[in-house]
C-alpha cells in the first residue's frame, strides 16, 4: 500500500493531534526540570553592560542564591535571598528576591528576569529595568543588564 494513498480520517487526525501536544507538553516538562538543575552552582561574571568588574551568582538547592558584584573600586556587594524559576515559560523566567519571596511586599525588592543556558555552555541573565519580566534576550551580550556567567569549577 502507498503511503500517498492512505487517508486518515477526522477521529485519527485528532488523536494524532492529541499526542503530538501530549509529546512538546512532555518534552517541555523534561526540559524545565532540566533547567532547574543545570543552574545549580557558583557561576563566574564574564562580561555585563553595567559597571562591574566580577562577581558571580551561586543557586544553592531549596532555591536560594547569593549574588556577589565587584565594583572598578574594588568594593563589593552581595544580594541574597530566594529565587523562582519558572523554566516552562519561553524564555525562562527568574525572579531573584531579597529574603524571602514569599514575604508580602517582595515584589518591590526583586529582580524580574529571563534566563537561558547558551548553546556555549554559558549562563545568560538578562534583568528588567521595569519590574515586569523581558520579553527576549538583547542582541548584544554587553547590553545593559545584561550578565553573562560561567562555570566555576
Amino acid at each position: 500500500m502507498k503511503l500517498s494513498n492512505c487517508r486518515i480520517g477526522r477521529p485519527g487526525r485528532l488523536v494524532i493531534i492529541s499526542l503530538s501536544c501530549f509529546i512538546l507538553l512532555f518534552f517541555n516538562q523534561l526540559h524545565a526540570q532540566d533547567i532547574e538543575k543545570d543552574i545549580l552552582g557558583k557561576w563566574a561574571l564574564e562580561s555585563t553592560g553595567d559597571a562591574y568588574t566580577g562577581g558571580s551568582i551561586n543557586f544553592l538547592d531549596g532555591s536560594s542564591y547569593a549574588f556577589q558584584k565587584e565594583f572598578p573600586d574594588a568594593t563589593k556587594a552581595e544580594l541574597k535571598g530566594g529565587y523562582l524559576l519558572d523554566a516552562g515559560s519561553s524564555p525562562a523566567r527568574l525572579r531573584l528576591c531579597l529574603g524571602d519571596c514569599s514575604t508580602a511586599g517582595s515584589e518591590w525588592t526583586s529582580e524580574f528576569c529571563i534566563l537561558r543556558l547558551a548553546g556555549d555552555g554559558k549562563l545568560e541573565i538578562y534583568m528588567s529595568s521595569t519590574g515586569d519580566y523581558p520579553g527576549k534576550f538583547p542582541e548584544d551580550r554587553n547590553a545593559e543588564r545584561m550578565y553573562v556567567f560561567v562555570r566555576e569549577n
